[in-house]
């Protein structure tokens, strides 16, 4: 990132001796620090007769309000990027809440039909057992009624096979 900002300074450098120069210069002496930064002065001003402790401070603030309007771009663009997220990670989450209460609603409503289902299953027995045992009982009463008929045929056939000749 900080390389980033160095070749953003180096594209706005202005052209001759400036904040920019007496800084990078301050630098490679070893440090910004108070005696570098004077001994770089004097020896660029030998240079760029036009550096001038006036020129230092404008150029300066030229370089500082530069970096904070692009730090301020920057910022508003990722704000705005951030915002963004923001916003489709609240849509998402609120169509995905929809989403899971529907659904619950839905399994609700399943658990309520399964346990009617359970119910009725639970009492098929009683629902048919009377019509069941009505049709046994007619089925035995067929069967009786039939076999006291035939029984009552059989005997007369007997009668007719002993008695008449």
């Amino acid at each position: 990132m900080k390389l980033r900002i160095y070749q953003l300074l180096e594209s706005i450098n202005k052209p001759g001796c400036d904040f920019f120069e007496v800084w990078n210069a301050s630098v490679e002496m070893g440090g910004a620090g108070s005696t570098n930064i004077r001994a770089a002065y004097t020896s660029l001003k030998y240079a760029d007769k036009t550096l001038t402790k006036d020129k230092l401070l404008e150029t300066g603030g030229f370089y500082i309000g530069s970096l904070t309007k692009v730090l301020d771009t920057e910022t508003l663009k990722r704000q705005v990027e951030k915002d963004g997220l923001l916003a489709r990670k609240e849509q998402e989450k609120t169509s995905l809440t929809t989403e899971i209460s529907g659904l619950e609603k839905q399994i609700a409503e399943l658990q309520t039909q399964l346990a009617q289902k359970k119910v009725q299953s639970e009492g098929i027995n009683q629902k048919y057992e009377p019509q069941l045992a009505a049709i046994d009982t007619k089925i035995t009463n067929g069967h009786q009624s039939v076999n006291s008929v035939i029984n009552e045929m059989q005997q007369v056939v007997a009668i007719i096979q002993k008695e008449i000749n």
